[in-house]
This record gives structure tokens, C-alpha cells and sequence, in this order.
């Protein structure tokens, strides 16, 4: 009983709080980036990025990259960024599952950021299912308001389609050109996603 005791104290104080977002990231653009930046300014905590799966056999044209190629190469390019806390792969927004799962690793979600179209339904989400998520005390949901500033992953993917290189790193996430031509970022998105449209 006592061990059991000391055990629980440890996990608690051993928590890591994090920030969450949640998306299928077809691509990541500078609007993500966005919202990473204003929650890890917000709060000095970082983002868990929670990419909602695209199996191999599901790719169509809104989401023509499999996760399979996506993952390795986010982790490869943005996993050292200072706002980043690491990727995982979900299901969907099912903040019990994301939240407990994060739990049972060491992780504390206290913040979860998502643009206006979303904050009704995931604010719904939180009151009805604060406890059973998991989610600290002091959670909070933050909104981004979209500017004409911020580029979208449908932008990203036309410039794709257009062989537009210099638009593509344009609305991509601000890292070194050099970082994004190592792995050959454009030419493996530019591939993937001429092998859907049949280019």
C-alpha cells in the first residue's frame, strides 16, 4: 500500500505538461506553425503534434500523403524544434483517447490549440470530458484566428501540383532551406502527390 502510494506521488511529480494539436497536417504549413508558436508563447509549454492517420490504402486527393512517409519526415525536420514536444499518430480528435493515452505516457495535455472552425465543437468536447481525458487543472483551449497571412494545406498541395517549388517552401514551416533539401522534402510531396492526381 505505502509503495503503491510513493509510486503515484512519483508519477505525478514526474508529469510532463504538454500542449496538443490535432490534424492530418496534408501538409504542415505555416499556419501550424503558427498555432505552435502562439500556445508554446502562451503557455512555455510544448505542442504534441497528434497526426490523424492516413493509412497506405486511403490516400485520395485531399489527403495524398500516406502517414507512413509523413511521420519519419516531420520528425526528421521539425522533431528539434523548441515549440515541439514529438509526434504520435491518432485515430481522430477523441480527446478521452488522445488524453489518456498521453497520460499513461508521462504527458499532462493542459492546452490544446485549433483554428475558429473548431473551437465550438472540441470546447464541447473538453467540458463533457475534462476528467475522463485526463486533462490538468488548469486546461485551456486556445483559439488561432486564420489571417489572409496564414497559408493553407490546400495551398500547399496546389503548389505541388504546379511544380511551384519556391510557393511550396514559401507556406512551408520556417526552417532552413538547407534542413528541407537534405531529405528532399518538395520532391518526395511533389511525388507522392502527382502518383494520386495520375501527373
Amino acid at each position: 500500500m505505502v509503495h503503491e502510494k510513493i509510486y503515484y506521488i512519483f508519477i505525478l511529480y514526474t508529469m510532463q505538461k504538454i500542449n496538443i494539436i490535432v490534424g492530418r497536417f496534408q501538409p504542415l504549413t505555416r499556419g501550424h506553425q503558427k498555432c505552435l508558436q502562439s500556445i508554446y508563447k502562451e503557455t512555455g509549454r510544448p505542442v504534441m503534434v497528434c497526426m490523424i492517420g492516413v493509412p497506405d490504402d486511403k490516400v485520395d486527393q485531399r489527403h495524398p500523403f500516406k502517414t507512413s512517409t509523413l511521420l519519419p519526415l516531420y520528425e526528421d525536420l521539425f522533431g528539434d524544434m523548441k515549440e515541439v514536444a514529438g509526434f504520435r499518430v491518432v485515430k481522430n480528435a477523441n480527446i478521452i483517447q488522445i488524453g489518456s493515452d498521453l497520460y499513461n505516457e508521462g504527458y499532462e495535455v493542459s492546452g490544446w490549440v485549433c483554428g475558429t472552425d473548431r473551437v465550438a465543437s472540441y470546447q464541447k468536447m473538453v467540458d463533457k470530458y475534462h476528467d475522463k481525458a485526463m486533462l490538468s487543472d488548469d486546461f485551456r483551449l486556445l483559439e488561432i484566428k486564420r489571417t489572409d497571412d496564414d497559408i493553407s494545406a490546400t495551398k500547399l498541395r496546389e503548389a505541388l501540383l504546379k511544380g511551384d517549388e519556391k510557393g511550396f517552401y514559401r507556406g512551408s514551416p520556417s526552417i532552413s532551406l538547407s534542413k528541407y533539401l537534405r531529405v528532399d522534402y518538395y520532391g518526395i510531396l511533389k511525388n507522392e502527390i502527382d502518383k494520386i492526381y495520375g501527373s
